[in-house]
């Protein structure tokens, strides 16, 4: 489980229109990553309803998204809030499959940590 310091508010959805954002995009998701002051980087995972019709469908789908930002916590810079868009595409896919292309999108997308 995602430690309530490390996900968005609504509050902080309001702050994040004022800040400057970049975005990335893939067949599966698209992220938007606002340069603000959150230390540590803060989460918001957004999946519409038109993708999964019930709420228990969209709410595990949001665990697993979840569940590989937990586990790469320590990879992220800091003073990030990162809002994860799912697509069309994570519907028939597998939690390893989305493991392994969220983790080469952060990766292309330059927010993880140089080692």
């Amino acid at each position: 489980m995602l430690p309530s310091k490390y996900r968005l508010t609504k509050q902080d959805f309001d702050i994040l229109k004022s800040f400057k954002k970049k975005v990335f995009s893939s067949d599966d998701f698209t992220l938007k990553i606002y340069f603000s002051d959150f230390s540590p980087s803060r989460f918001g995972i957004i999946l519409s309803s038109k993708i999964f019709k019930k709420a228990v469908e969209r709410n595990k789908k949001k665990r697993q998204i979840r569940y590989i930002i937990f586990k790469n916590l320590k990879f992220f810079q800091d003073g990030l809030a990162i809002v994860v868009y799912l697509k069309e595409g994570v519907k028939e896919k597998k939690i390893r499959f989305l493991e392994e292309s969220l983790n080469n999108f952060f990766k292309e997308s330059g927010i993880l940590k140089q080692c």
